[in-house]
């Protein structure tokens, strides 16, 4: 059986797709940075890693909270779901 490809996305449309994603997790951890969608800031940074992986992460073993791996295959697939880039897929 000869594995196909049923479809392939640029990756930054993809990775806006996780972005997104993330934002609309810890929209009120981002809305409260100076620049909310400076991607290169301190503050988006810190956001997006405690959104992932939970309050504490860069400072204790067991972070509280953070999106579970299933959140995240769902985040990553999102832009193989559609072509519609309004719902954040792909074309």
């Amino acid at each position: 059986r000869n594995a196909t490809i049923v479809k392939t996305i640029d990756s930054e449309c993809q990775a806006r797709a996780l972005d997104q994603a993330v934002f609309e997790r810890g929209k009120d951890c981002f809305n409260a940075c100076p620049q909310p969608t400076n991607t290169s800031s301190l503050c988006w940074v810190n956001c997006f890693f405690s959104t992932v992986l939970g309050k504490g992460h860069n400072s204790s073993l067991m972070p509280e909270g953070g999106m579970s791996a299933m959140d995240l295959v769902r985040a990553w697939l999102r832009g193989f779901e559609s072509d519609d880039l309004k719902t954040y897929g792909c074309p």
